[in-house]
């Protein structure tokens, strides 16, 4: 337990100074350097621009230990700040430098290099790629593939699936994600396999499609029953639950999911996740429009405006949005699919797919996160 909470103050300074963890001779072990790992795929999951700062330090603190596997995976993760960054041209070439090192290593260093290789397919929205090199990352593991590398594969080959236009095999390889990470993975990619979940479902998906995405999600929430410090996961959860049943026709619990999201991102979520959402249970109510729920989403779309931190832009439209449904109600549900997509935030609005952007990769799909 002493040895656990060591650990845990050591990564939480790492997290907040990258550059200590070259200082500080504690740091200099494998075990830390590999938890330093699942730190830099964590933000480059859910904070880019920190990304690349705790990448670098990665490297250098395994080029300080000496070890080849984990100079090799230190790459890997610098790789993969570099695609949270957008810069594709780096990453490849930095996946050129050390590919012949990394494949002639071992099992581990090969599969994890064409890992982050089909990662970098996924980004230059490569389907057919990304696909191939998965295969092979596993190929390369065989017997020693656990579940989660199987569950960290399976992230990326759902992306190659869905950009190969193959729906049903997308979705099940986002299910075999949530179910085989192990808990302590970074907890990015649980959100993002929360999110691509509903991405899935965007354009023209059957109901066999949102049925399967409920049995994705019920399956999921058992598997977090009795976890605790799961809450952002947990909201996420919600939302996208609340989308699936409405699309389901499910509207009672549908509107309780969204609810719960709502009302904790205004609390604690980046403003355009709550204005976001909001929308949602806007567009909920807008499907009986009357007296009543124009007065609730009239309600709502103020609330949103006093959200602190908003975009002035965003206030603005919320603003303007607001008129419109208090002097055109009949337009509301197609005034407010309008505004859902006009913006992108990780989870894509589902209850009328008007103006929603497609992603070309998986990095699009981020798009403003903050």
């Amino acid at each position: 337990m002493a040895e656990t909470l060591r650990h845990a103050r050591l990564i939480h300074r790492a997290r907040k100074d990258p550059r200590w963890v070259l200082r500080d001779r504690r740091c200099a072990k494998p075990d830390f350097c590999r938890e330093l790992f699942d730190v830099c795929d964590d933000l480059a999951l859910q904070e880019p621009r920190k990304a690349l700062a705790h990448a670098a330090a990665a490297v250098e603190l395994a080029r300080k230990i000496g070890d080849p596997h984990l100079i090799h995976r230190a790459y890997g993760v610098h790789v993969h700040a570099r695609l949270a960054r957008r810069q594709r041209a780096e990453a490849e070439q930095l996946l050129d430098d050390y590919r012949l090192s990394a494949l002639s290593c071992c099992e581990e260093c090969a599969s994890d290099w064409m890992m982050r290789r089909a990662d970098l397919a996924v980004e230059s929205a490569d389907g057919s790629t990304a696909r191939g090199l998965v295969e092979r990352s596993r190929e390369a593991l065989g017997d020693r593939l656990d579940a989660d590398a199987s569950g960290r594969l399976s992230f990326i080959e759902g992306i190659g699936r869905v950009l190969g236009h193959d729906r049903d095999g997308a979705l099940e390889k986002v299910g075999e994600a949530l179910r085989d990470l192990d808990l302590s993975s970074p907890r990015g990619y649980f959100l993002d396999s929360l999110a691509f979940v509903a991405w899935y479902l965007i354009r023209g998906a059957e109901e066999r499609h949102f049925v399967a995405a409920r049995e994705i999600l019920d399956a999921f929430r058992e598997r977090l029953a009795g976890v605790r410090g799961w809450a952002d996961v947990r909201v996420r959860k919600s939302w996208v639950e609340g989308l699936v049943l409405g699309r389901l026709g499910e509207w009672k619990p549908a509107l309780k999911k969204l609810e719960r999201g709502r009302e904790a991102l205004r609390k604690s979520g980046p403003p355009r996740h709550a204005v976001a959402v909001t929308v949602d249970v806007c567009q909920a109510h807008a499907r009986w429009m009357n007296d009543v729920s124009q007065r609730k989403i009239q309600r709502m779309l103020e609330a949103c405006r006093g959200q602190q931190g908003l975009e002035p832009k965003l206030r603005k439209q919320l603003g303007i949005l607001k008129t419109t449904v208090s002097w055109q109600p009949k337009t509301a549900p197609q005034q407010l699919a309008a505004f859902r997509g006009s913006f992108i935030v990780p989870v894509p609005g589902l209850l009328d797919e008007m103006a929603i952007p497609i992603p070309s990769g998986k990095r699009s799909v981020m798009e403003g996160e903050g």
